[in-house]
């Protein structure tokens, strides 16, 4: 992460979002947090399910505090500019006693006429929650929830964002089995171009002169 941030010229952060504490989500952040200076962190709210105790979660924190970034708690509805877009919070987790993806930001980012939605690894739960609401959840790019599980990327969901990209972060031969058979099906129904990380690699995304979504 770090090699590719350099990489692109990038020397600070205006945000950094923890979606949930799982390792696979923040296992990086630390050496970002040390790398580039961070304007702000954003994170989940943690007042939803007993405090995370993890090493690398616990060190995380102490990096935030030796680095003196500013920390936030995410607001449902709260509005973040960033660069000539912005970013919503739809969701900021359900309470959860055992499960810290329940805990996942829901957000959309709309910026260079495109919109951007991602829910890390949040679940059917998360998910009937956000639909039920008066909400405009379109975007021409759906992150899919979960590395593309099937506890995640409910059908009510998809079919409410309409995506014309899915964009799958997953390992290469993981030991999920990530993405599953039916969210690819449900992103095939929705004639959405499928890109996942472990057969592309690093997939950058925006739209030509001509309004065409490129990648």
């Amino acid at each position: 992460l770090l090699d590719y941030l350099n990489k692109v010229g990038v020397e600070e952060l205006r945000y950094v979002i923890m979606t949930h504490p799982h390792a696979d989500h923040i296992g990086g952040m630390q050496a970002v947090l040390e790398r580039f200076e961070v304007e702000k962190i954003i994170l989940p709210a943690f007042d939803k399910a007993p405090y995370p105790t993890t090493s690398i979660f616990e060190s995380l924190l102490a990096a935030v505090v030796e680095q003196e970034v500013p920390a936030e708690t995410a607001r449902e509805g709260a509005v973040y500019p960033l660069g000539g877009g912005r970013f919503t919070v739809l969701q900021n987790g359900i309470a959860t006693q055992d499960n810290y993806n329940l805990l996942s930001l829901v957000t959309l980012f709309e910026g260079g006429n495109l919109r951007v939605f991602s829910s890390g690894d949040a679940e059917k739960a998360n998910e009937t929650a956000l639909v039920e609401k008066s909400l405009d959840l379109q975007a021409e790019i759906y992150i899919a929830g979960h590395h593309g599980s099937s506890t995640s990327n409910t059908e009510a969901l998809v079919q409410r964002v309409r995506p014309a990209v899915a964009l799958i972060s997953c390992g290469r031969n993981n030991s999920y089995g990530h993405p599953h058979r039916e969210p690819l099906e449900l992103f095939e129904q929705q004639k959405a171009v499928v890109l996942r990380t472990d057969l592309q690699g690093t997939v950058v995304l925006g739209r030509n002169a001509d309004g065409d979504i490129i990648y």
